[in-house]
């Protein structure tokens, strides 16, 4: 039997403009056995090169001082180029919420940093029809085979 892998993606920063100011982002890995998480830093236009600062976070409950940290201070400098800086997340014995933040180095002067987080979570399934919950009523769904 070929397994099926659901896919849903939420967009969880939604091109924040970051000058010195701390971005996050929550959310529920409920019904998730995997999850990529894409976070993408837009070009910076001068030449102040400041490294931001990236860490994940869970928790069994939304309260922001109750996550413990998973990775931190994972550091991207933006520059001349996009940038993505890739989480590859095996969610299965997780705890339930996790939580990205992103804070920019300290500059007194430049341009914001354009940050844009993406999740696409994953179920590995016998029947599709079995995880309802990855898929929602928004969701255009085409299967192919």
């Amino acid at each position: 039997m070929i397994r099926g892998q659901l896919m849903k993606s939420d967009l969880q920063i939604s091109q924040v403009s970051q000058v010195t100011t701390t971005a996050s982002a929550a959310f529920d890995m409920l019904g998730c056995d995997y999850a990529i998480l894409d976070v993408i830093f837009g070009i910076r236009k001068d030449s102040t090169t400041v490294a931001t600062s990236l860490s994940v976070l869970d928790s069994d409950d939304t309260v922001v001082t109750n996550h413990a940290t998973v990775v931190a201070n994972q550091s991207i400098t933006p520059g001349a180029t996009v940038k993505i800086a890739r989480y590859l997340i095996d969610a299965r014995g997780r705890k339930r919420y996790l939580r990205l933040t992103t804070t920019p180095g300290t500059v007194a002067t430049g341009d914001a940093i354009n940050v844009t987080a993406i999740l696409h979570k994953f179920r590995n399934v016998e029947d599709a029809s079995a995880a309802s919950e990855l898929v929602s009523t928004n969701d255009s769904v085409v299967t192919v085979g």
